[in-house]
């Protein structure tokens, strides 16, 4: 009888083990809002970042929730962005094995200009000073006198 029990009652104690392991998920959520007006921040970046290497990324939602699931446990990197926003990187970041890690993050307004690298015109034309569509080539020759005007007018703004 003894065998029996064993026989019966091991393999359902392991079932049951194993049931509640895999229900412990780690994961990884948290909310993004303006650090001034504690307004949420909707359509974010969130990037996480393990050992200087990007692990996954996401979006926050309307409400500026985000939600990373079935994540490993260990050490990390969170980086939030989006236009108007300075990017913030938070170090360290120690996610524990079986729970519900939550890390919600206040991001500071930065310039909301779109740069474009850019700040004079280019100008590109072909030898009868029409502009070039973009089924034309130009010649080496003609690239770099276009390069010299490009920089006289960077030098005359």
């Amino acid at each position: 009888m003894d065998k029996l029990k064993y026989k019966f009652f091991l393999p359902l104690t392991l079932l049951f083990l194993s049931i509640h392991v895999q229900s412990q998920t780690t994961s990884l959520s948290g909310t993004l809002t303006d650090k001034n007006t504690e307004e949420p921040i909707m359509f974010a970046n969130v990037a996480l970042y393990k050992n200087d290497v990007l692990n996954t990324g996401v979006e926050s939602d309307l409400d500026g929730n985000y939600h990373f699931a079935d994540i490993d446990s260990g050490m990390y990197r969170i980086e939030t962005s989006f236009i108007g926003y300075e990017t913030t990187k938070m170090d360290s970041v120690i996610i524990y094995s079986g729970q519900q890690n939550v890390v919600d993050i206040k991001m500071d307004e930065g310039d909301k200009s779109l740069h474009t690298g850019c700040s004079h015109p280019l100008i590109i034309e072909n030898k009868e000073n029409q502009n070039l569509g973009s089924d034309k080539s130009i010649d080496k020759k003609e690239e770099r006198k276009l390069k010299k005007k490009n920089k006289k007018l960077a030098k005359q703004q």
